[in-house]
């Protein structure tokens, strides 16, 4: 079976597995719907350590797009969207005994005003840092210097474009998750060969890389 494949079956799994995890966002009534989908849900996590050992690092994200000009007339607090542009919001669950110190959401699009938000149910420690990291491309949440256990605060960004289905992961001090799948900017007209087998990869090498740069800053 392909490595394509069998992403996509792990998306269907995760789908089919989101109204028993559903929180506020997940469950928010004003979710895109794009004709075919509604843009709402929920992913499970699990961590791994650098010997591919499970670890404590365990939870879920909701996440939920808004088409333009949704957000803004719900009730949320803390973020202003850029107008005329999707919403995408996510919120993590750290349920282990891992503190949960970066949500990162893989990009293939123009994607801008990363921030935070609370209300309607959703709240939780705002992240230290929201910011745009280019290689490769992704949209990242930090919770420094001690990261967190339970829920995060709604972290969020704008988008010019509607979603597609990539991935992101999440890390504590020593490990990091997978979380496939979570939604994107999917510009229009673009090719996306082997598209969510390629993000995967790349927030997976993004994610690793920076467990051993945390890992040789503690030793030195």
């Amino acid at each position: 079976m392909s490595r394509s494949i069998i992403c996509l079956l792990s998306c269907a799994a995760a789908l089919c597995a989101a109204p028993a995890l559903a929180g506020p966002l997940a469950t928010e009534p004003n979710a895109y719907f794009d004709g075919f989908a509604t843009w709402s849900g929920n992913t499970p996590f699990q961590g791994y350590d650098l010997s591919n050992n499970p670890t404590d690092l365990t939870g879920s994200v909701d996440w939920v797009v808004f088409a333009p000009g949704v957000f803004q007339t719900l009730g949320y607090s803390g973020y202003t969207p850029t107008p005329g542009e999707y919403v995408y919001a996510y919120q993590a669950d750290e349920t282990g005994n891992a503190p949960l110190s970066s949500l990162s959401v893989s990009l293939q699009t123009l994607a801008d005003n990363f921030g935070s938000f609370t209300g309607n149910g959703v709240f939780g420690p705002t992240p230290s840092a929201a910011y745009f990291f280019p290689s490769p491309p992704s949209a990242n949440w930090d919770f420094h210097p001690n990261g967190i256990n339970g829920t995060t605060s709604g972290l969020v960004f704008s988008s010019p474009y509607g979603p597609q289905l990539l991935d992101g992961s999440t890390i504590d001090h020593g490990s990091v998750a997978l979380v496939l799948p979570l939604p994107s900017p999917l510009e229009p007209n673009i090719p996306e060969p082997g598209t969510l087998t390629l993000a995967a990869c790349g927030i997976a090498v993004l994610a690793s890389l920076r467990l051993h740069r945390r890992f040789r800053g503690q030793h030195n």
